[in-house]
């Protein structure tokens, strides 16, 4: 672990992976399982076990990211971004979905604790980390041999 990096970061990556790749494998592995325990999915319509898998295949590699990013989140701060970007268009289509009547928000605050925040999480560590990268920090400043 990167011993620069604040333990709140380090937290919320190790976090958010893990139960992104928990989900994602409960996804893949156990669709209907999955779709019977997370509150409000139900309510989108019947189960279309292909589909939930589909969702797995994408959650996995997401979670695995962002638990490989947790070692030192400036040097992976791609791998936090794309995280990050899923999750805000994931947020994005819940809020049309709400704004469409097509999810009750009887479930808000699984949606809040489970979809908004850790988007707004990642987006914010994706920030941070990205100011405290050398290339970042001074964009015109000439590369060391190392940088080729």
């Amino acid at each position: 672990m990167n011993s620069r990096q604040p333990v709140w970061i380090t937290a919320v990556l190790l976090i958010v992976g893990s139960v992104t790749l928990i989900t994602g494998v409960q996804m893949l592995f156990a669709p209907a399982y999955w779709y019977a325990h997370v509150p409000g999915v139900p309510e989108t319509g019947p189960l279309n076990a292909h589909l939930v898998a589909d969702g797995g295949t994408f959650n996995i590699p997401i979670g695995l990211g962002l638990l490989w990013a947790a070692r030192d989140a400036r040097r992976h701060v791609l791998l936090i971004a794309v995280a990050a970007a899923a999750g805000l268009l994931h947020s994005l289509l819940h809020v049309w979905s709400h704004a469409e009547g097509l999810l009750s928000a009887e479930h808000m605050t699984t949606e809040v604790f489970g979809i908004y925040l850790p988007a707004a999480l990642l987006i914010a560590i994706a920030i941070v980390s990205w100011r405290q990268t050398p290339d970042a920090a001074s964009p015109g400043a000439a590369r060391s041999p190392s940088q080729g």
